[in-house]
């Protein structure tokens, strides 16, 4: 009987992967190539162009930036092709029966060849081509009439539309997962973490930024740090500059860039050396052991941040897991599935893993490091009597995000919450109190590290020597400022995002801001919350829905995690900036809060004796889940965007 369900599964599923393939290709084909579609029996007719009067004209650009065409007939598509080794950005501009004059028809880059769809206001009579951005320009332009547009189906969107249409069909109630708990089988929750770490690692191989490209120097940092810790200082070898060392003030950059002394990039200057002021735990473990097993060969960073990441995907699944044993018991493997989704998506760590940069590194190890550390500590708490092991493990791992990402300690917080949590039953509080007494031994420990560490370069335990770097502002005079906070709470948390339909992809938006002063930014496609649209709708579910406050932990742990993200907001806008990698230091925590609240409403089975209220009760629990499902699918579908997943154009 086992065997015979499990064959009918598996059956099931390999329909459904067929079906999920089958719906994408005929998205891409319908959607994405719709105009190749429109296109695809298009030829000449009797329309000619050009002084010859053929379907063909070759234009050179010498003496002049724009070209003309004369045209004889109906105009459906365009063929451009240009001899030029770079992309070349054109404006098509037309004169037809409802414009007397020459119009813009709309700008189009070509790189090679390329053919597009023109829509004049009734018949076209003549085109002029005009070269933009590149005045100087001097090559060939092919120009062909009405060629049907070829069909161009892209790899990344049958993948990504696949991808999300497999899920879609996993989390629906007539899936076999929406039927079994989410321990039925162990291999379970640890084939979702080890499924996500691989293609963590795998986007990570894909993206390799390599150290040496002109601007990346600094990218060398933790292989500096490592040539220092093994010659047993944490000063770099390398020696700051006489110039740079003269200056009056060597962190004011526009006075160290007109100078033109050579310094470092983003390195921090101290007492006359260079430091890094990143978190030293990367280098302990990974371009340490490194180094001596290959004889001073430098570990390529996106292996590091692979291997973190990786780390932190599996760590997920383990949280989940132990959220689901602590709170959720009844939890089915589909709600499993939703929870760790969220919980992924939130933490950043996918658009991270896809630029694996020098400031990556230790921002993916101290997620795993905060996400392990939490999974243990819940794990610890989950007997009545807490285990002593789960607790040290977790505070030691949660202790080394002072090495990696000191902004991540404020999982601490949450840490104290979950302690509290487990002094609450007076028959275990008293042997509890003591579980929690010897796991602050770590922290002690781990703590003390750090701040010798830190004394050891700059002369304070609490210094981490971020206001030393050399970069785009000086940072020592730079100093905390209320004014800054409305734009980062904005900007970082609910600003909409900005997206183009011709690239499919997001722009920047607006950072505009009256506030007179420094505010270190690059471009944000949007806040969190409006390119991650599960992360609102599963909060403000559940704090809408009706419950008693009082011993329900799940939501004091989301009341603790929603003030967290607002503390580390503020902290990031006045230490650092605005940035979109700066997600993952609140991200996770938002996305906890998510989790958390996704798992209470997917297992919140209200019973009533009054058929009615049954009835209601029934019908709003599956309109919950239901906008649940979706709010995953888009948030989804606005993170592989992110990716360029579904990009389109040259």
């Amino acid at each position: 009987m086992v065997v015979s369900k499990a064959k009918t599964d598996i059956k099931r599923w390999g329909i459904t992967l067929v079906a999920s393939f089958a719906i994408a290709f005929l998205i891409e084909i319908c959607i994405f190539n719709y105009q190749s579609l429109e296109t695809a029996f298009l030829h000449p007719n009797n329309t000619s162009i050009g002084e010859q009067s053929t379907d063909t004209v070759i234009l050179h650009f010498s003496n002049s930036n724009a070209e003309f065409i004369p045209v004889n007939g109906e105009v459906t598509t365009l063929t451009l092709t240009t001899d030029s080794d770079i992309p070349i950005l054109l404006d098509i501009a037309g004169k037809d029966e409802g414009n007397q004059f020459f119009y813009s028809l709309g700008n189009t880059t070509i790189n090679g060849s390329k053919t597009i769809r023109i829509n004049p206001s009734g018949k076209i009579t003549s085109l002029q081509i005009t070269t933009i951005e590149d005045e100087s320009f001097n090559g060939n332009i092919k120009v062909e009439v009405n060629k049907p547009i070829p069909f161009d189906i892209k790899k990344s969107h049958v993948l990504a539309i696949a991808a999300i249409t497999l899920i879609a069909f996993g989390v629906s109630a007539s899936s076999s997962l929406a039927r079994r708990r989410y321990d039925e089988s162990k291999s379970f929750s640890a084939a979702v973490g080890v499924v996500a770490a691989l293609g963590i690692f795998g986007l990570c191989s894909a993206s390799i930024i390599s150290p040496d490209a002109p601007g990346y120097e600094h990218y060398h940092e933790y292989y500096e740090l490592t040539q220092a810790l093994a010659a047993g200082q944490t000063s770099l070898l390398v020696k700051p500059s006489p110039e740079l060392l003269a200056l009056d003030n060597p962190y004011d950059t526009t006075a160290r860039i007109a100078s033109g002394a050579p310094y470092l990039w983003d390195h921090a200057l101290f007492n006359e050396r260079y430091y890094v002021y990143f978190g030293v735990l990367p280098a302990v473990i990974y371009y340490l052991p490194f180094y001596a097993v290959t004889g001073g060969a430098e570990l390529p960073n996106w292996v590091a941040i692979g291997i973190s990441y990786a780390l932190s995907a599996i760590g997920m699944a383990f949280l989940v897991f132990n959220c689901c044993k602590k709170w959720f018991p009844e939890t089915k493997q589909a709600s499993f599935l939703l929870g760790f989704i969220t919980l992924l998506l939130g933490s950043w760590a996918i658009p991270c893993a896809q630029f694996p940069d020098l400031y990556n590194i230790p921002i993916s190890l101290g997620l795993a490091c905060a996400i392990w550390g939490i999974a243990f500590l819940i794990k610890a708490i989950t007997p009545r009597k807490a285990s002593l092991l789960n607790a040290c493990l977790g505070t030691t791992f949660l202790s080394l995000t002072i090495l990696c990402r000191p902004q991540m300690l404020i999982f601490g917080i949450v840490a104290i919450a979950l302690a509290a949590f487990s002094l609450r039953d007076p028959k275990t509080r008293k042997a509890n109190a003591k579980v929690i007494g010897i796991a602050l031994l770590p922290i002690i420990v781990i703590t003390a590290v750090a701040g010798a560490y830190n004394y050891s370069r700059f002369g304070s335990p609490l210094d981490f020597g971020a206001n030393y770097n050399l970069t785009t502002n000086d940072m020592t005079h730079r100093g905390w400022n209320a004014d800054r906070l409305p734009l980062a709470f904005f900007a970082y948390l609910v600003e909409p995002f900005a997206f183009s339909l011709s690239k499919m992809a997001f722009s920047s938006v607006n950072l505009d801001y009256t506030y007179f002063g420094t505010t270190i930014s690059q471009p944000m496609h949007g806040g969190i919350l409006a390119l991650i649209p599960v992360l609102p709708c599963a909060i403000l579910f559940f704090l809408l829905t009706p419950q008693k406050a009082r011993q329900n932990e799940p939501l004091q742990l989301v009341a603790v995690l929603i003030l967290c993200t607002l503390i580390t907001v503020a902290f990031d806008a006045n230490g650092a900036g605005i940035l979109m990698r700066y997600f993952a230091d609140f991200g996770p925590l938002l996305s906890f809060a998510a989790c958390l609240s996704m798992l209470t409403l997917l297992n919140n089975n209200a019973t009533t004796n009054q058929p009615m209220q049954a009835s209601i009760a029934f019908g709003a629990q599956t309109a919950i889940r239901r906008t649940l499902i979706i709010s995953v699918l888009v948030s989804i579908a606005l993170q592989l965007i992110e990716l360029g997943a579904f990009r389109v154009g040259q």
